[in-house]
């Protein structure tokens, strides 16, 4: 049985401000949640949930013994609006009600499915292990307990290798028929080498919007480069992905 309550009682010792604490326990260990975690623990996935290795803005993510990253979409608080253009288009989904959790649940099972095809094509990308509901567990990509750091945070050792090994991801993800649409310093980890992270916004070159996003994601890329000391162009990089 995941003890919660052992780790939400390791919460309450951490320095962490009472607010946030609060907005823990409320967003993210509502009791669906908490059912949802027992299930996907009682089928021998993981073990039990130690500490949280990430925030973003809609889910939570935790390192679970031995070696998995769970994470928690939070129902209540996503940005479920922002989600529907990435959902609505994509030919691999039927007809999603606009309830805030049906959303979430298909967001979930929209990254779990779009990691499958990136590792499956060679993507350095965490290989996605179960899902349910509003989570998603996947292989953790760190040393012992903790994180690789973002590129946000980082130089690599190696600027100009890794950088091209980014765009040969983004190759990949291309014979994959994915467009991440969301390629950022912050979806990048810097382990022995590069590996994109957040995949449920990704969606097939059939969406409407798909070239809007990959346009975007070359823009960044280019912008990427320039942080590492490296001047490339979007045309460039479109001819050695396309």
């Amino acid at each position: 049985m995941i003890d919660l309550e052992k780790y939400l009682d390791m919460l309450e010792k951490e320095e962490v401000p009472e607010k946030e604490k609060k907005k823990i326990r409320e967003e993210v260990f509502d009791q669906e949640t908490i059912e949802t975690l027992m299930k996907l623990q009682s089928k021998g996935v993981f073990d039990g949930l130690s500490h949280i290795i990430a925030k973003g803005k809609e889910a939570n993510v935790f390192y679970a013994p031995p070696g998995f990253a769970v994470k928690i979409y939070r129902i209540e608080t996503s940005s479920f609006r922002n989600m529907t253009k990435y959902i609505e288009g994509d030919p691999r989904f039927g007809r999603i009600r606009r309830r805030k959790r049906d959303i979430v649940f298909a967001w979930c099972r929209k990254e779990f499915k779009n990691l499958e095809i990136a590792v499956s094509h060679g993507v350095s990308a965490p290989l996605p292990v179960d899902h349910m509901k509003n989570v998603l567990v996947m292989e953790f990509l760190g040393e012992g307990d903790e994180p690789y750091p973002m590129l946000k945070e980082v130089v690599p050792p190696d600027p100009k290798g890794f950088f091209w090994q980014v765009v040969e991801n983004v190759r990949k993800l291309r014979g994959a028929n994915l467009v991440h649409a969301d390629l950022s310093e912050y979806n990048i980890l810097v382990g022995d080498g590069p590996y994109l992270i957040d995949f449920g916004q990704a969606v097939p070159f059939e969406h409407p919007m798909a070239w809007e996003f990959f346009n975007r994601d070359l823009e960044n890329l280019v912008r990427i480069g320039k942080s590492l000391g490296i001047e490339t162009t979007t045309a460039e990089l479109r001819k050695e992905i396309l």
